[in-house]
């Protein structure tokens, strides 16, 4: 894997804060990586922040897109956090909420079925979301997210 592809995961240049108090400012950020595991510590400050502002964000939105995100058992802390949000949702009944899957349905670029095992991996998936966000408006669409991106009336 080309490193280069991620420049903005990988990058070694340090970044400071501009938005601290003036005692703050210019001190030297730390990377923070958040994984869908049980085992993670959320009490950062910033952290909380973010995760507040997201639950906002997701209760006042219209549309909510998922993808590529299997939704593991594991990421509880996020699953809480939507089920929370959507719940108290003004735009409950107009929220939609789409969740983009891979693989596409057919054939793979090269012209063979897709294994059983991605399929099976697929069909896991749906079963977590539909369990989760039974009574939602929710929308599958199997297919690359790539495909998904470049498809602008899917987006809007």
């Amino acid at each position: 894997m080309s490193y280069n592809r991620f420049p903005f995961i990988y990058q070694n240049k340090n970044h400071t804060c501009n938005d601290c108090k003036d005692e703050e400012k210019g001190k030297i950020l730390k990377r923070l990586m958040v994984t869908p595991t049980f085992l993670k510590d959320i009490n950062n400050t910033h952290l909380k922040m973010v995760w507040h502002n997201a639950s906002l964000d997701l209760r006042e939105a219209k549309r909510i897109f998922f993808v590529g995100y299997s939704l593991p058992l594991s990421d509880y802390e996020f699953r809480y956090m939507l089920l929370r949000a959507l719940s108290s949702s003004k735009n409950k009944k107009k929220q939609k909420i789409m969740v983009i899957l891979f693989p596409p349905d057919g054939l793979s670029p090269n012209g063979k079925p897709y294994g059983d095992s991605l399929l099976w991996e697929r069909e896991k998936t749906m079963e977590r979301y539909e369990n989760l966000l039974n009574g939602y408006n929710l929308e599958f669409r199997c297919m690359d997210a790539r495909d998904f991106m470049k498809d602008i009336e899917i987006i809007w």
